[in-house]
């Protein structure tokens, strides 16, 4: 692969690259309640009652969040 290849290949892998690098930075920079906001809602809008024991799940991801952990 000659250079100039290589490097266009390597600038389009880095711009394609931005819009996920840029969710997971403000993601991490959101307080707290916002993302647990956002969870409660991806989370009742992803998982269906009829696929998993919901009740379950749920508890057991909030109740890992109000202990810290995804800091």
């Amino acid at each position: 692969m000659s250079e100039i290849a290589h490097r266009w290949w390597t600038l389009r892998a880095w711009v394609r690259a931005r819009p996920e690098k840029l969710a997971w930075w403000l993601a991490w920079r959101l307080p707290r309640k916002v993302v647990l906001f956002a969870f409660v809602r991806c989370f009742g809008a992803t998982i269906t009652e009829l696929s998993w024991d919901t009740n379950e799940i749920y508890r057991r991801c909030y109740d890992g969040w109000e202990a810290g952990n995804g800091r």
